[in-house]
């Protein structure tokens, strides 16, 4: 095999582990905003034994 073949399967061998890794962590990075998503909306909470209790995102403002 020539050298220019090798290095044209070696490039396609990255492209494809490249592409494969990019699905991947979009992957993961949508499981996280799906997570977070449910998050925003409250969680409900064990704090040392006591009853549990709703826990609501705080209400803030973008001061530029």
């Amino acid at each position: 095999m020539s050298s220019s073949k090798q290095l044209a399967l070696l490039f396609l061998k990255h492209v494809k582990e490249n592409d494969q890794k990019k699905r991947k962590s979009k992957r993961k990075v949508l499981g996280k905003t799906e997570v977070l998503a449910c998050l925003s909306q409250g969680s409900i909470s064990e704090n040392s034994g006591k009853e549990p209790e709703l826990l609501e995102p705080i209400p803030w403002e973008l001061m530029a």
